[in-house]
């Protein structure tokens, strides 16, 4: 029975086949610095290859899913390794 973020609230959802939290990792400024899953109701899946065939697959909700492609999706970490595998754009990326 996973937990959903909603307005900021958690949100204990039961039910069958409910769909995945998101797993991205957001930080929240208290005054411990916190890091925490994003929790957002998931709609897509990491697209990455990370070989033999297979993709990273984290569950991701609209905000943190990057589309590169026609229905496919990177997650924040694997998107920056995409955009710096561009020749071009690779130098401007790395100054941000």
């Amino acid at each position: 029975m996973p937990f959903y973020r909603f307005n900021g609230m958690t949100v204990h959802m039961r039910g069958r086949n409910l769909p995945h939290p998101c797993l991205e990792l957001v930080g929240f400024h208290s005054q411990a610095a916190e890091w925490s899953v994003c929790g957002g109701i998931s709609a897509f899946q990491c697209d990455w290859d990370v070989g033999d065939g297979k993709t990273c697959d984290r569950h991701l909700c609209a905000t943190h899913a990057h589309e590169v492609g026609k229905n496919r999706h990177y997650c924040p970490d694997h998107n920056l390794a995409h955009i710096n595998t561009q020749p071009q754009l690779g130098l401007f990326t790395s100054l941000v």
